[in-house]
């Protein structure tokens, strides 16, 4: 801040929000994503830690910052400034929850507490020039006092995105009713992704064929299941050995596996599949 006015009036400062989570009360912290990096014009994804930052002592958004985690620009802070009044944390919060489709599903699924709904955290991903979209997993536990069927699980997904609200059992349902049939093209698994310029990111294609490797749960959060990693386009059966492609179908059969362990629930049961697709995909790596 060069100009004194500005200083002492305090309209140019910044502040952390709020974590909007209602049974969070301090500052939401800065969280991990791998995106596209705001300062690079290719299309490639890297490791990041994220915040967004508030008007000074207001709810408007006045700046996102990135810091890379990715070896080669590990430390570099990127800063968006963003112009005007746009919401913040704590305002696409309030949208999201009052909105009246999410306000009448989530009141159902609750009903005479057969349910305890949990919102998980609010992410802010940047999407096409200078756009924000927020993000926020739903989920529910039953209303049990056994901590053993109590553990919650992952039921629906919130977006908002220029004052519009998306909402679904999925991310690809959220994205198709934010922007549109279409939106969802690459939305084949329940990691989230952002749409650019109205339409998802082209899913990379292998180099190679391989499939990548399954990472584990992240503590706190549902579990998300690999998505399958299809032949390159001309590459056909012939191009792999019988090995190769039998290793390939053990894959297959390994990932339909840890899909049915996350649908029932049982964290046991996932643990021994996502080891089968760890060994499978280990098979098909050595396979000649």
């Amino acid at each position: 801040v060069n100009d004194p006015v500005t200083f002492f009036s305090t309209s140019d400062f910044w502040d952390v929000p709020l974590d909007p989570n209602p049974t969070a009360s301090s500052f939401q912290p800065p969280y991990y994503i791998v995106a596209k990096n705001l300062a690079d014009n290719a299309n490639s994804a890297s490791f990041q830690l994220t915040s967004a930052m508030n008007r000074f002592r207001r709810d408007f958004l006045a700046a996102y910052i990135s810091a890379s985690s990715d070896p080669s620009t590990y430390g570099k802070i990127t800063v968006l400034t963003i112009p005007g009044q746009v919401n913040g944390p704590k305002l696409a919060n309030n949208a999201i929850t009052t909105d009246t489709a999410v306000s009448q599903d989530l009141g159902v699924i609750g009903r005479d507490n057969q349910n305890r709904i949990r919102w998980g955290n609010l992410l802010t991903l940047p999407v096409a020039q200078g756009g924000l979209l927020y993000v926020e997993p739903v989920y529910a536990s039953p209303g049990a006092s056994d901590a053993a069927s109590s553990y919650p699980r992952l039921i629906r997904v919130a977006m908002m995105y220029n004052d519009r609200v998306g909402y679904g059992p999925t991310v690809r349902d959220a994205l198709t009713e934010l922007f549109g049939p279409g939106a969802d093209a690459t939305a084949t698994g329940p990691a989230p992704a952002g749409p650019v310029n109205g339409q998802p990111p082209a899913a990379p294609p292998p180099s190679d064929g391989t499939p990548p490797a399954a990472p584990p749960p992240s503590q706190g959060q549902a579990p998300e299941v690999p998505t399958p990693v299809a032949v390159p386009p001309g590459a056909g059966p012939t191009q792999l050995s019988a090995a190769k492609a039998a290793a390939l179908q053990e894959v297959n059969g390994a990932l339909d596996a840890v899909r049915q362990a996350q649908q029932g629930g049982d964290f046991a049961d996932y643990g021994q599949a996502l080891q089968r697709l760890d060994d499978a995909m280990k098979k098909y790596q050595s396979a000649k």
